[in-house]
């Protein structure tokens, strides 16, 4: 019995651990702060021009759908929304099974001039529902989503479900999740994040509005080692 019941404890503990590096590693951006973000000055509306690939079984619905995540909740909020410009096919190849190898395919895409942003949806398979339970038995992390480092403007998520983590994360979370990075966030420091997103915003007015001038900056306070006061200022992405 005791046996028995130190199984179960390694077991539990196994999947609670590999839930918490996931939400660590790519699946959380941080807890709304309501009072801050509408203290902020938003601007006018602004859509961002977006290029949308479909996985084969993953149809424009679908997209819309997981899109309109974001359009529908943060693009009320920062006056912000993605809107796809195109749609295009664009296969994951049978042999990909991790996340690297399916973000490789992505970043040979080039971008086209009429986008800003590129976002695949990614159809799920039998292996991937294999290594989902694989990960959770011997707790290895699973990426449930990925957007480029060096440029912000390659996202791909997961259209659908086929893993126990997913349970956590499904597809429309993951998707918003990565929205926030291809504007400048990263994890867990919100007011850093909403002040990307202003100069974002500001950025993107200049840049395609001749008679705008050019936008101030918000400084960004970057949290000190211990995480309660700031270290200084630092320049916005």
């Amino acid at each position: 019995m005791i046996h028995t019941l130190n199984n179960r404890t390694v077991l539990m503990a196994l999947v609670l651990g590999a839930i918490l590096v996931e939400c660590s590693a790519c699946t959380f951006i941080g807890i709304d702060q309501p009072a801050t973000r509408e203290a902020m000055d938003w601007g006018p509306s602004e859509t961002i021009p977006t290029c949308v690939y479909l996985d084969h079984n993953v149809n424009r619905g679908r997209a819309n759908e997981l899109i309109s995540g974001w359009n529908d909740n943060e693009g009320d909020w920062f006056k912000l929304r993605f809107q796809p410009v195109s749609y295009e096919e664009l296969d994951r190849d049978a042999s990909d099974l991790f996340y690297y190898q399916i973000a490789n395919q992505l970043e040979a895409v080039p971008k086209p001039d009429r986008c800003a942003k590129q976002v695949w949806f990614v159809n799920r398979n039998l292996f991937d529902a294999a290594y989902g339970l694989g990960s959770v038995s011997v707790g290895l992390p699973e990426v449930l989503g990925w957007t480029d480092d060096e440029t912000r403007s390659k996202v791909f998520t997961y259209a659908d479900a086929a893993t126990v983590n997913q349970l956590f994360m499904w597809p429309s979370m993951v998707t918003r999740h990565e929205l926030y990075h291809t504007l400048g966030c990263d994890h867990f420091f919100m007011t850093e994040c909403y002040q990307r997103i202003q100069n974002f915003k500001r950025t993107w007015e200049y840049a395609f509005r001749d008679d705008k001038p050019e936008p101030r900056q918000v400084a960004i306070r970057t949290p000190g080692p211990n995480g309660s006061k700031p270290a200084g200022d630092a320049p916005a992405d």
